[in-house]
């Protein structure tokens, strides 16, 4: 099978994702579910395309987080790594499907925000979408006292921010691009 999902803490994530989720959380983000999805293509899947012309089948890793407040996939493969988080207040709907084995709950939000969060199995996709549902209920009810991050939260994400920077996983236009959107919120 080319898909392999486990559940997970962050602690136990494949370190490039741990990295990249940990840009989206602040100190008091409380994680309510993690999960890691393996995908490797299997010699046929890499023969249709034609992928042996350049190079070995692919292997990707993604993660998906919920937390009290937000939803975070992040991607790694050899086309590089990705990560993105959609505010749970943000969320429109949530779409289920399925497709050759792999299973994916869809969330979408207001703007053109989407994440896909993957899954080797029904069972760990359901129960990932039933605990984002619950935490989509659970922050809307809860009252806001401001639209915009606290600056603990930004001070959290500039130092998560430079230490990717340090460690050469982001390039200088990167660095100061995410540098000046989050100086932008203060």
């Amino acid at each position: 099978m080319p898909y392999q999902t486990r559940k997970c803490s962050i602690q136990e994530l494949q370190p490039k994702l741990a990295t990249a989720i940990g840009q989206y959380m602040s100190s008091d983000d409380r994680i309510l579910a993690c999960y890691e999805t393996k995908y490797t293509e299997d010699l046929v899947t890499a023969l249709l395309g034609l992928a042996l012309l350049v190079g070995l089948p692919e292997t990707s890793i993604e993660a998906q987080v919920v937390t009290q407040s937000q939803v975070i996939h992040a991607r790694t493969s050899k086309d590089g790594n990705s990560a993105s988080s959609i505010r749970l207040a943000d969320i429109l709907n949530i779409e289920e499907t399925s497709s050759r084995g792999y299973y994916k709950t869809i969330v979408h939000s207001q703007g053109e925000a989407t994440i896909w969060a993957g899954f080797a199995s029904l069972q760990m996709e359901q129960k990932f979408a039933n605990i984002l549902r619950q935490a989509i209920k659970q922050a809307r009810a809860a009252p806001t006292a401001t639209s915009s991050p606290s600056l603990s939260i930004l001070e959290d994400r500039l130092r998560v921010l430079t230490q990717l920077h340090k460690d050469g996983l982001i390039s200088e236009a990167e660095f100061q691009q995410k540098r000046g959107e989050l100086l932008n919120q203060l």
